[in-house]
């Protein structure tokens, strides 16, 4: 009898060992694993398996907020032991603290299909007094690890205004006072101009007119109609 160099001979039975090297496929995937000896054959599928995430990385995606948003996004992607995006389990804890020391929290869910979670956190208008945000986060509630950029919370329209004050500048009166967002504004982002009366007597008419010809190239109208919000009397 004639023996291969990978057969062996044990008593009375002959058997052939191979190794079986299978390509790395994403989570979830199926795959095929054919065997042939001689003219015996078989095939079998599979599915590769998910694994929990032990890995994350976070991303700050609102550098600034103001009182038109009072939210920060957080944006998390979770990998496997094999750095895959695609878990079977696993959440993005995400703690924002403020100057003050204001915390808030927030969580997501990894996804079977690799896209990353987004986490969105309200921020209290207390919290808006121009203090930074800093972002601690990781796989629980310990957050291990800190986003290196901090977000801004601007300071409310009123807070502004009693900063300006405190300054030692005057209280506006007679006059119209114009608010605009205090934070960066995204291209093709909306935002609404508040326009109020300051003055130290009733106002029974008052007109004004917004001029943006020097900054056309870069805003345009996009609403024309004005709204009462609010009347107030300054004495």
């Amino acid at each position: 009898m004639f023996l291969g160099i990978q057969t062996t001979a044990d008593a009375s039975i002959l058997s052939r060992t191979r190794d079986v090297e299978l390509m790395s496929e994403a989570p979830g995937s199926r795959i095929t694993v054919d065997a042939m000896w001689g003219r015996l054959s078989a095939s079998t599928t599979m599915q590769v398996p998910y694994k929990p995430a032990v890995n994350v990385q976070a991303v700050l995606v609102d550098d600034e907020v103001d009182a038109t948003t009072k939210r920060l996004r957080i944006v998390c992607a979770m990998t496997d032991e094999d750095h895959s995006p695609r878990v079977g389990s696993g959440k993005c804890f995400a703690k924002v603290t403020a100057t003050d020391g204001t915390a808030a929290t927030g969580t997501c869910s990894a996804t079977r299909n690799g896209i990353p979670c987004e986490i969105t956190i309200a921020i209290s208008e207390s919290v808006l007094r121009n203090q930074d945000l800093s972002v601690f986060y990781g796989l629980n509630d310990s957050y291990t690890s800190v986003i290196q950029r901090t977000s801004k919370a601007h300071a409310t329209a009123t807070v502004a205004e009693a900063t300006y004050i405190m300054s030692g500048y005057d209280q506006p009166r007679d006059n119209f006072v114009v608010t605009l967002p205090s934070r960066g504004l995204y291209p093709g982002e909306t935002f609404d101009v508040k326009v109020s009366v300051r003055a130290s007597e009733t106002v029974a008419l008052a007109k004004f007119a917004i001029d943006i010809s020097n900054s056309s190239a870069v805003i345009d109208f996009v609403s024309v109609p004005v709204t009462e919000h609010l009347s107030l009397i300054h004495i």
